[in-house]
């Protein structure tokens, strides 16, 4: 199944989003940066997966959420989890 574009208003809010969640991920803010993406991924028309940009949200999503379940102590916060990862061993 090919994706689909958003019309060109909900993309520039679903991308503006997206950049400030990437931002904050830069910040350390791994919490508000997943806040960012939710509220992307819910001005996305249903059904979700058949937008483009539902990938690229799910991708971020993602990274945040791995990288604090992979770090001992990070598990479901992810201020702490981000900190943590940034220790050296």
């Amino acid at each position: 199944m090919i994706a689909e574009e958003l019309d060109d208003v909900t993309h520039g809010r679903v991308e503006r989003l997206s950049s400030e969640g990437n931002a904050l991920v830069e910040a350390g803010d791994l919490a508000g940066a997943l806040k960012m993406y939710e509220r992307a991924l819910k001005l996305l028309p249903e059904p979700i997966h058949r937008w483009e940009a539902a990938t690229w949200l799910f991708t971020a999503l993602a990274r945040c959420t791995l990288s604090t379940a992979q770090v001992p102590g990070g598990e479901g916060h992810p201020q702490r989890g981000h900190a943590l990862s940034q220790r050296d061993p």
